[in-house]
């Protein structure tokens, strides 16, 4: 269904291996489904923020609880628009969330880009609806995947969740 998320538990490419090993997970990236019909989903890669065919191969389909029809349209006009703005993928902030779970340096935000994880938070944020407020990860503005995932998953607000292999 329209804004549901979907988590990829891959570890087949070299990038998904790198951001499993440094996050200490088995999450390697998220993008929120677009339409009722489950095949377009909208994410941030390399290329940006933009809208891909739905790969159904191991991912984890996960649904938030109480989402209004009007709350799910103005998250997916939020996500739209981050493409209109031609917002770019944050490949520095990555490697320094990482740089802050081992040295305790706190990333500096740049809130033109952003990776996977942070234009999800982004976009529900931007319609009231923090994911991660029931979480430990609630004070952080940069979670990666995998964070994201386990705080969905602890937090109780999941309505729906399925795992596809």
């Amino acid at each position: 269904m329209k804004c549901d998320l979907v988590f990829t538990k891959s570890n087949k490419s070299i990038l998904s291996r790198i951001i499993n090993t440094l996050t200490e997970g088995n999450i390697s990236h998220v993008a929120i489904l677009i339409n009722d019909q489950n095949s377009k989903i909208r994410e941030a890669t390399s290329k940006g923020i933009v809208i891909n065919d739905f790969d159904k191969k191991d991912k984890i389909i996960v649904r938030i609880k109480d989402l209004t029809d009007e709350q799910k349209n103005n998250i997916l006009m939020s996500a739209s628009y981050q493409v209109t703005k031609k917002t770019r993928y944050d490949f520095g902030l990555f490697f320094t969330i990482m740089l802050n779970r081992w040295f305790g340096i706190i990333p500096k935000d740049d809130y033109k880009k952003f990776i996977c994880s942070e234009f999800i938070l982004n976009i529900f944020i931007k319609n009231g609806i923090n994911l991660l407020s029931n979480t430990k990860y609630s004070n952080k503005d940069n979670v990666t995947p995998y964070e994201l995932y386990c705080g969905l998953v602890n937090s109780g607000d999941i309505e729906f969740m399925e795992v596809l292999s």
